[in-house]
């Protein structure tokens, strides 16, 4: 029997330094299970991020999917958000990325 996706784990919001790598992960349940994909929202219009920074896992019931920064710059800053979606419905989760600068010992 068909359902549509909700996420079990989403997004939340976070603080990283400047130069650390930053992996943000959602799981979505659903029946097929459901595509994800992540956005960022930049001057109130959402991007879609390259989905060679995602990973995918699945199991029978669950699909989670993770995107990466490798190294994370103040231009991260702001509004990412992740879809799940299937032929049932979707679901969505936000979350707020706070880039702060690392600061070097003088």
């Amino acid at each position: 029997e068909g359902k549509g996706p909700m996420f079990v784990s989403g997004l939340q919001n976070v603080t990283v330094t400047t130069g650390t790598a930053l992996q943000i992960t959602v799981t979505s349940t659903g029946n097929p299970l459901p595509r994800i994909e992540f956005f960022r929202t930049i001057n109130g219009v959402p991007v879609k991020l390259s989905a060679q920074t995602m990973t995918m896992t699945r199991r029978s019931d669950l699909i989670g999917s993770r995107y990466s920064i490798s190294v994370v710059t103040l231009g991260d800053e702001g509004e990412y958000y992740a879809t799940a979606e299937n032929e049932y419905g979707s679901d969505v989760t936000k979350g707020y990325v706070e880039v702060v600068q690392d600061v070097v010992p003088a």
